[in-house]
Formats: structure tokens, sequence, C-alpha cells
């Protein structure tokens, strides 16, 4: 994901995929992966991809033990 590419070559990036992961991490996982994918093709904006497109999102509950 982070290597897809837009209609000027410019590539998706690391730096982009932080900055929504950190705008988007009190949402759920499903949430987030949608945000993400959203952001995505906006970007990309019919660019033709040279390779596929991967995305998984994991979130760590954190339980209380009082």
């Amino acid at each position: 994901m982070t290597e897809a590419r837009n209609l000027d070559g410019e590539m998706f990036g690391e730096a982009r995929l932080r900055d929504l992961v950190a705008a988007h991490a009190s949402g759920s996982a499903n949430e987030l992966r949608a945000r993400i994918a959203e952001a995505l093709a906006g970007f990309i904006a019919g660019a033709e991809q040279a390779d596929d497109v991967t995305c998984l999102v994991v979130k760590r509950s954190r339980y209380s033990t009082s």
C-alpha cells in the first residue's frame, strides 16, 4: 500500500499511512481500514498500479485488571 503511486508518480508512503492511523486510531479496526482504503483510492485517483495492495489492521484491546 505504501508503494501505491498517484498519477504524478508520487508514492503513498509510510508517513501518509502513519498520519492516517494516528488520525483515526480511536475508531474500530474496520473503521480504520475503511478510512485507509478511502484515502488510498483518493490518492491514486485512477492511476494504474504495478502491484496488488494489501492492508491488514489489528487493534489491541486494553483490559483493566481491577
